[in-house]
């Protein structure tokens, strides 16, 4: 009997630039701290829009091959030190702490799962749904950068239903840093069950159209990063209690 065959899966456009851009990279063409080209520059060499290049990039960077600081450009990382801790080089290499970018989430996104679960459409509680069978999807075959991006896709979607531009638009801004925590936390044994249930429990009350439900769910979720991450409570600031 034989045995049956995986699906064969479509590679999109941004897909083949980013392995265009890890073939420069695993060949030594691209060293370990080396600048990547602009993205204009990417655009022109490879005949393909931006918007590609900017989803490549993303890929790359939940890849961990790359590293992202903005003003600066995009650079091939430089392994580190088993020995590290996970968030040992962050203020150096981004300028800010990791308990900032959990403060500005705790700030925004309970509030925005709470909008959602008032606001979101069928297309909207749809998208959120697959971006959890995709997120199971990875954790089944252990793919730790198909983990980060589903991660990312489950939270971006939360906020686009919550119908906030500006939500949209200052998360935006941060997406280098929250790709770098994802990676961080999902890398973590037994994490990423546990990120899954979370997940599923936001969109359940979103679901639901239960906000507040909802917004508990996301601050949990994001809280219990705190515990399974050490990166201290962000309820605290240089040790005194706000």
């Amino acid at each position: 009997m034989v045995r049956q065959l995986a699906p064969v899966r479509r590679v999109t456009l941004s897909g083949e630039v980013a392995g265009r851009l890890s073939e420069a990279i695993r060949s030594g063409e691209l060293p370990p701290g080396a600048r990547l080209p602009a993205e204009r520059e990417l655009s022109v060499q490879l005949g393909v829009g931006r918007t590609s290049i900017r989803e490549a990039l993303r890929i790359l960077q939940a890849t961990g091959m790359v590293t992202v600081r903005p003003g600066d450009g995009v650079f091939v990382a430089i392994c580190s030190s088993p020995k590290d801790q996970p968030f040992a080089r962050w203020e150096s290499l981004y300028h800010y702490r990791v308990g900032e970018l959990l403060e500005a989430r705790l700030a925004i996104e309970p509030l925005a799962a709470a909008r959602a679960a008032s606001l979101a459409n069928d297309d909207d509680l749809h998208t959120l749904l697959a971006t959890l069978v995709e997120f199971e999807r990875a954790i089944e075959e252990d793919d730790l950068a198909a983990m980060v991006l589903a991660d990312g896709d489950f939270h971006e979607a939360i906020t686009r239903a919550s119908r906030n531009r500006m939500f949209q638009a200052m998360l935006g801004v941060a997406n280098h840093l929250l790709i770098e925590s994802k990676r961080a936390g999902l890398g973590a044994p037994g994490r990423p069950r546990r990120v899954l249930a979370k997940h599923r429990a936001i969109f359940d009350a979103i679901a639901a159209g239960d906000s507040q439900a909802a917004e508990s769910a996301m601050r949990d979720h994001l809280m219990s990063f705190v515990s399974d991450m050490g990166v201290g409570d962000p309820s605290k600031a240089d040790g005194v209690t706000k």
